[in-house]
């Protein structure tokens, strides 16, 4: 779990993880998330994570004070913070059974 302050920062590329579930909580400020969709023009990072500059049908959630957002693995997802926003992160890994 970490603690993160961001300021005017925006994610270039959606981002999945084949490994990894995210718990989002926003602590303070706002940040705006794109969850879902099909990536477009993916490619691998490393291996088990993936990225790629666009996704046909993703959601956009604004996200404020107290909200939490659960990212299941394999979900793309990109973060945009137009101020500023403290959340907490956890990124729990393991296979499925």
């Amino acid at each position: 779990m970490v603690l993160t302050l961001e300021v005017a920062k925006s994610a270039k590329e959606f981002e999945w993880h084949e490994g990894r579930d995210h718990v989002v909580q926003i602590v303070d400020g706002s940040t705006l998330y794109e969850v879902g969709g099909t990536p477009e023009g993916a490619h691998s990072s490393k291996p088990g994570e993936w990225n790629a500059p666009t996704c046909k049908g993703s959601k956009s959630i604004m996200m404020g004070k107290g909200d939490v957002l659960v990212i299941p693995r394999g979900t793309p997802h990109k973060r945009s913070t137009e101020d500023s926003v403290t959340f907490t992160l956890i990124s729990s890994t393991g296979m499925l059974m």
